[in-house]
């Protein structure tokens, strides 16, 4: 991870200091049991899980006392989700980071939490290769299945994150918040 290596020295020399750290990256590839090699299981827990542990890792000299760090996991890593368990797993492997990198951060005054987000409108869906009229009707599909009744807006999951980074979060240490829409949280009753 030479670019974020550097990327942190250039944060030392201008800045010296990291009041917040949000460390957001993921690869969401279909990843069939059967079909799943180890090349594209590297690729997804490289960026995934190691982008996110190093990102600490770097940052962790820089932080400053009560300084904040957020990881980005995702609902999907409480949930079995069919062809998709690389991307579960290591989001897994990213929440638990947050619970096992506490005490180290604890060390130095600063927090660790993670925001955990569902089915959000971004680019992510097109950029995987989807037209237009499919990522409408998957947006659809879970906007009928989300107890909100729509998928989440750039902007919401923005929120949740400037409160973990900011001290009206300052109580909380390791935590996840799932901001989902209420896919994890209730399971609405099946129209007949």
């Amino acid at each position: 991870m030479p670019s974020l290596r550097k990327a942190f020295e250039q944060v030392k020399n201008v800045y010296g200091r990291l009041d917040i750290v949000f460390a957001n990256a993921g690869v969401a590839p279909a990843t069939p049991l059967i079909e799943t090699g180890a090349e594209q299981l590297d690729r997804v827990f490289d960026v995934n899980f190691k982008g996110a542990f190093f990102t600490v890792q770097y940052a962790l000299p820089l932080l400053a006392p009560e300084a904040s760090v957020v990881l980005v996991g995702s609902c999907i890593s409480e949930m079995g989700t069919a062809g998709y368990s690389a991307y579960a797993a290591s989001k897994a492997a990213v929440r638990s980071l947050a619970r096992t990198l506490t005490p180290d951060l604890y060390e130095i005054g600063a927090r660790i939490n993670v925001l955990s987000p569902g089915p959000i409108d971004t680019p992510a869906l097109s950029n995987g290769g989807l037209t237009d009229e499919q990522v409408q009707a998957t947006n659809e599909a879970f906007g009928n299945m989300l107890p909100a009744g729509r998928v989440g807006q750039p902007e919401e999951m923005a929120a949740v994150a400037v409160f973990l980074a900011s001290s009206e979060s300052s109580f909380m240490r390791g935590a996840d918040v799932q901001a989902d829409g209420g896919m994890n949280q209730i399971r609405l009753p099946r129209a007949s």
